[in-house]
């Protein structure tokens, strides 16, 4: 929730439906949805994790959630905090990798946003790999006219479909959705988290029930995510014994309505870039973090993980 005006950024589901979604059968809808380990929805995502409250050195309160994920056996970390003034949360995630050999990392933090005919996403990309849930389907598509319609408004499309962005090299990944007003959730990360999708179930029959089935009547989402790959169809590769680490940033972009909903797609991009450059400035994003120091832990489950105050978590 943006506080200053009571603005709600996520979509946040009105009822608790899990569905099969995910690896153990059990995923929801809504809020952000941080994916590790193995392709798809994470394991964890209907379970606890082990949480704790934290200071960064100069007293600013962190909130870290961190796990070893079982099927990758690796250690992952996110730590969540709010620096005094500033208008967009940082989230800092950290990935280890414990062995001598390297290791397949799958890593995408999914944002579910609320969907309406007046909503368009956008990201620093003129083409996509557009994946309608089948490999024969995966093809490279202009952005943002896809077969003749806008995809960026997705209540124009009646099939479900993935579109994962060719985000230009040296290009600072972001992406948004924006309301008619030009108001709405934007996330940006430092490069290592290049990878940017939007996902929309669509205005068919399928897709409808899909909607009405997880989140009650009247009910509608999208997603908007980042990942380490350009696709969700592969891993990266992490070496032996690395430490990878980045920040994302989540916080309301007010723009120019006519101009992010201008049939000039590069005009509407810039506008986006401007606006975050004042929310977010890049030198402000690139600093890396200082350690934050444990405080109070909250262990609300058994499991082979290092405390976090350990040596796995300084």
């Amino acid at each position: 929730m943006h506080k200053p005006t009571g603005r709600e950024l996520l979509y946040v589901n009105p009822m608790l439906q899990p569905a099969n979604l995910a690896m153990r059968n059990a995923w929801f809808s809504g809020g952000v949805e941080w994916n590790m380990g193995v392709i798809a929805h994470t394991p964890f995502t209907c379970s606890p994790l082990f949480a704790a409250r934290l200071n960064t050195p100069d007293g600013t309160p962190v909130l870290r959630l961190y796990e070893w994920e079982r099927i990758r056996q690796a250690a992952y970390q996110i730590d969540a905090y709010l620096p005094d003034g500033s208008p967009v949360l940082y989230v800092r995630v950290r990935l280890v990798n414990p062995f001598d050999h390297p290791l397949p990392i799958y890593w995408w933090s999914n944002i579910a946003v609320p969907e309406a005919e007046d909503v368009r996403v956008l990201v620093p990309a003129d083409s996509a790999y557009r994946y309608a849930l089948s490999v024969a389907d995966m093809q490279t598509v202009p952005i943002p006219l896809v077969d003749n319609e806008d995809v960026t408004y997705t209540t124009r499309f009646k099939r479900a479909a993935d579109y994962f962005f060719h985000i230009p090299q040296g290009q600072r990944p972001w992406i948004t959705a924006l309301d008619g007003r030009g108001t709405g959730l934007l996330q940006v990360s430092t490069a290592r988290l290049y990878g940017r999708k939007l996902f929309l179930w669509g205005t068919g029959q399928g897709g409808k029930r899909w909607q009405e089935w997880l989140n009650g009547p009247d009910h509608n989402y999208l997603e908007i995510q980042a990942g380490l790959a350009p696709t969700q169809l592969e891993y990266a590769t992490m070496p032996p014994r690395a430490e990878w680490s980045w920040l994302e940033g989540y916080g309301l972009i007010n723009a120019d309505e006519r101009q992010v909903h201008s049939a000039d797609w590069g005009q509407a991009r810039q506008e986006v870039e401007r606006q975050l450059e004042q929310i977010a400035p890049t030198l402000l994003l690139k600093r890396s973090t200082p350690a934050a120091k444990c405080g109070k832990t909250n262990r609300q489950q058994t499991s082979s993980s290092a405390a976090p105050n350990g040596a796995l978590w300084n």
